[in-house]
């Protein structure tokens, strides 16, 4: 009983674990890597009023982050080909400098042979003067041994038709095998990366949206603009002048 509780929540698991993978791969995965910065630039912006200033820094923000995306679809496509990434390809130009010395390498080369399979076959023959038991009898030897030729020659050509026939099944088997890996190949070739670089692309556009319209977002939001930051100078009113007659009574008097 408890065996089967046992088998029966590994199973559970086992379904729960496929269930999530692919909830994640076709349902969560878009929505959190595109729209979750989103959100949090978003969450950003309430957190700081809307201000100019937050909406350009977030702008930049999810520019960078749009681009790190991309660059890692890119990343994935060459890694699929087997080419270095940017720090491998440096690592192999750096090792690959010429030098001024030069090397002299030795080539040496050697060959194998193998020997096959022989057969003989035999005749028996009489002695001299034959008679017609000798021949019966040396006949009778030499179709025994035809016989037992043939049939030695007979099982070694089935054995190798049947050696041939399962090494060429298992070929067929493993050529089928490599044309699925490599139509899958193909197929991840051309769309691979796709998704990192949907993500880096819909986190562009509201970074651009950002960058580009930050003035007319933090005056809709009701946010704090950069001409009502800066510091505003403030004209004191000039006094009125004396008139010139009544500094001349003054003067006299």
């Amino acid at each position: 009983m408890a065996v089967q509780q046992a088998g029966r929540s590994n199973r559970w698991n086992g379904w729960l674990r496929r269930w999530g993978s692919w909830t994640w791969r076709y349902w969560l995965r878009l929505p959190v890597c595109s729209f979750a910065p989103v959100v949090v630039s978003l969450v950003f912006l309430y957190d700081r009023h809307w201000s100019e200033p937050s909406i350009s820094a977030a702008g930049a923000w999810l520019q960078w982050l749009g681009l790190a995306f991309v660059g890692r679809g890119v990343w994935s496509t060459r890694k699929q080909f087997n080419l270095p990434s940017l720090s491998g390809h440096i690592a192999r130009a750096m090792r690959e400098v010429p030098r001024s010395d030069v090397n002299i390498v030795l080539g040496t080369a050697h060959a194998t042979a193998s020997l096959g399979k022989m057969s003989a076959i035999g005749t028996v023959v009489p002695a001299e003067p034959p008679d017609v038991m000798s021949r019966l009898d040396a006949l009778e030897k030499n179709y025994q041994a035809l016989s037992a030729t043939l049939t030695r020659h007979h099982d070694e050509a089935e054995e190798r038709f049947q050696k041939y026939a399962s090494e060429l099944e298992a070929e067929r088997t493993k050529r089928a095998e490599e044309d699925h890996t490599l139509r899958s190949a193909l197929r991840e070739t051309a769309t691979g990366g796709l998704d990192f670089a949907i993500y880096g692309i819909i986190i562009g556009i509201v970074a651009i949206a950002y960058s580009s319209f930050a003035h007319q977002i933090a005056l809709y939001m009701g946010g704090e603009t950069a001409e009502s930051a800066c510091t505003q100078i403030v004209v004191q009113p000039a006094l009125p002048r004396t008139p010139l007659i009544a500094d001349a009574r003054l003067a006299r008097t």
